[in-house]
């Protein structure tokens, strides 16, 4: 089970009493991290900045953030953002984390529920087509750029929002109806800058054997050479 949004302690013991692991998840802040170990969490979940949805609102992309929590932490750390492949894998085991969290390379499966229509937006979008909105009531998430994210970043820098004005925007309500309906222009879509990094539509069991052996060969192969030599 995973909690996130306020002190998971109550929680972790109703869980823990049933036998059930908890990861608490932790945006981009290691005091979070600290806290839920302190209250007896089984994992973390740590975001960096290159995450979808919300990444906190410290900016500390997963380069930094994760060899920093591993500094300090005892539990298991899984990384989240930024993993789109083996290479990402290979990587964020290298800084120091246990495992990883995979959002936006699941997203562009051919098992996922998103519409055509907006998987082929997301498809075609580079590493710089995502937006980080929400500053404004410190809820930021990253997410597709897109018209409506327009919108919201104009009204943002306008000064004239808060929560309960971008909510009905920027909440999920909206972006579930946006991908059922396949409009990629009208819904606020959690995507991390990974997105940039996918091209294709496999199904899930791909991605995971692929992701798994290119790990595998970063390690192997590419990291070995360079001690060898």
């Amino acid at each position: 089970m995973e909690t996130a949004g306020s002190n998971p302690a109550k929680y972790i013991e109703l869980f823990g009493k049933a036998g059930i692991k908890v990861i608490h998840n932790c945006p981009s802040s290691i005091r979070f991290a600290l806290k839920a170990q302190e209250l007896g969490a089984d994992a973390v979940s740590i975001h960096g900045f290159e995450c979808g949805g919300h990444p906190g609102e410290d900016d500390i992309p997963g380069l930094v953030l994760i060899p920093a929590a591993a500094d300090q932490l005892t539990l298991p750390i899984l990384s989240s953002g930024g993993v789109a492949d083996g290479r990402g894998l290979a990587a964020v085991l290298g800084l120091g984390a246990d495992g990883a969290v995979i959002g936006t390379r699941f997203l562009l499966t051919r098992e996922s529920p998103l519409h055509p229509a907006v998987k082929a937006r997301m498809l075609a979008a580079t590493e710089k087509d995502t937006r980080v909105i929400g500053r404004s009531v410190h809820d930021s998430s990253r997410v597709l750029n897109n018209r409506l994210v327009e919108d919201v970043l104009a009204l943002e820098k306008a000064g004239g929002s808060d929560y309960a004005s971008l909510f009905p925007m920027i909440g999920a309500e909206r972006w579930l109806d946006a991908s059922q309906r396949g409009d990629a222009d009208d819904g606020a879509f959690p995507v991390g800058l990974a997105v940039g990094l996918i091209h294709d539509l496999p199904s899930v069991a791909e991605v995971v054997d692929r992701m798994v052996a290119e790990a595998q060969s970063v390690i192997r192969a590419r990291l070995n050479a360079m001690i060898s030599d």
